[in-house]
């Protein structure tokens, strides 16, 4: 079955076009349409077939960052947990507990509370001393630092520091 093309679908200007053309530009005309036709096809086509194949790469990368960041907040839950299961110290023995391990160093450093509950550390310790002591009141006390000044000195760095208690978010 022959499809028969509609002359009452065009205004009169086309149709006056499309008189004025010879049987053989009419052929080469449709022939022209039906080229630029399925070359818009084939252009949507490939453009579907490009996205399809970047969602089939990043829907697995996704995937696994959203599974890791489950695993993450697993993880952060148990921290928060426990961080709240933890008796809060009296700041006294806080106090006590934290001058007891400088002990060791004796009058190499330096601490002092200040009024807003702040441990002020000043002294010259050897680095990896300094570094597992500082892990240690983070640790068992909640203390983070506030600010550091650390200098190589000697066999030892010196240090100007301030410890506080961790403050919930």
């Amino acid at each position: 079955m022959k499809h028969e093309f509609h002359w009452s679908h065009l205004s009169p200007v086309w149709q006056r076009f499309w008189l004025a053309r010879a049987p053989r530009e009419r052929l080469v005309l449709r022939l022209l349409g039906w080229v630029v036709l399925a070359a818009l096809l084939l252009q949507g086509l490939w453009t579907m077939l490009h996205y399809r194949h970047t969602l089939m790469q990043t829907v697995p990368r996704l995937s696994q960052q959203a599974e890791h960041m489950a695993v993450m907040r697993q993880a952060w839950q148990v921290l928060e947990t426990e961080k709240a299961s933890r008796p809060q110290a009296r700041p006294e023995l806080l106090r006590q507990e934290v001058e007891s391990s400088l002990a060791p160093w004796g009058k190499q450093i330096d601490a002092q509370w200040t009024p807003d509950n702040a441990l002020q550390v000043r002294g010259q310790v050897p680095f990896a001393e300094w570094l597992r002591w500082l892990a240690r009141m983070h640790e068992e006390h909640g203390l983070v630092l506030r600010h550091a000044h650390v200098e190589a000195q000697g066999a030892g760095v010196r240090v100007d520091a301030q410890l506080a208690p961790a403050t919930t978010p």
